[in-house]
């Protein structure tokens, strides 16, 4: 099973798979990728005050969001609870974060229209891939997940 049954999308299995073949793709055609890591925001807080069905739809959503704002071609995976991944396939790193700001800008706009009693929103850590430093997908997707805890806690401190 490569497939996430609540969200449609990759599984992690899945996604391991096909970021494997996209970074030896992008290796042998010298282009570039980057690899977003997504964690939503205050996904606990959704559960406990909602419910699960409603932390369900909530997931759903913004895995429908995370496909919708993104190209065909990225390959897009929830890997685990409400942490999300994409490879963004002949894309510089530069160019993933305007993807991400736009991505966010457009949720936002969904939020507002919504007016749900909770609001979706996500924080990010974008990986340029490099082939010297990165052997593995496990290693892109490690290095993607630190970058977005320290993003996390530096948009936390911010709001204070």
């Amino acid at each position: 099973a490569t497939l996430d049954e609540l969200t449609n999308i990759s599984n992690r299995r899945g996604f391991m798979a096909l970021a494997q073949q996209g970074i030896n793709f992008c290796i042998r055609q010298g282009i570039p990728a980057s690899l977003g890591f997504f964690d939503m925001n205050k996904f606990k807080e959704i559960n406990d005050a909602h419910g699960h069905a409603e932390g369900d739809k909530a997931l759903i959503t913004f895995a429908k969001h995370i496909k919708g704002t993104l190209r065909d071609s990225d390959i897009i995976a929830r890997i685990g609870g409400d942490e999300f991944a994409a490879l963004l396939i002949n894309t510089p790193k530069h160019q993933a974060e305007e993807i991400i700001v736009r991505s966010k800008q457009l949720l936002d706009k969904y939020n507002q229209e919504e007016k749900r009693e909770y609001e979706i929103s996500f924080s990010h850590g974008i990986v340029d891939f490099d082939a010297e430093k990165h052997q593995s997908v496990e290693e892109l997707l490690a290095e993607g997940d630190l970058l977005m805890y320290r993003n996390k806690k530096a948009e936390d401190l911010t709001k204070r």
